[in-house]
């Protein structure tokens, strides 16, 4: 998931650039409980996170911020009878 969040923003950004791939980064950065998962895990989505936030203009940040962090929560599905919200 975060591989493809990264992989947006290998090159320089751009608002034309951000317009067209700032719900696609919320997809996948969005709904985490990122307390849940190991410490390693954090550490990295935290580094994508920030690096993702250092790129954005300014009129960006507060609505991308806001749009992770009201996202529906993801689940996974560890088997048929248990689910884990992460």
């Amino acid at each position: 998931i975060i591989d493809n969040v990264t992989d947006i923003f290998k090159d320089k950004v751009t608002d034309e650039k951000v317009n067209s791939t700032i719900n696609s980064i919320v997809h996948y950065l969005g709904g985490w409980n990122i307390q849940k998962v190991p410490y390693a895990v954090q550490i990295f989505y935290q580094s994508v996170y920030g690096e993702i936030f250092a790129k954005l203009a300014p009129e960006y940040k507060t609505d991308f911020t806001s749009r992770i962090l009201e996202s529906e929560p993801k689940w996974i599905e560890i088997d048929k009878k248990v689910k884990v919200g992460i």
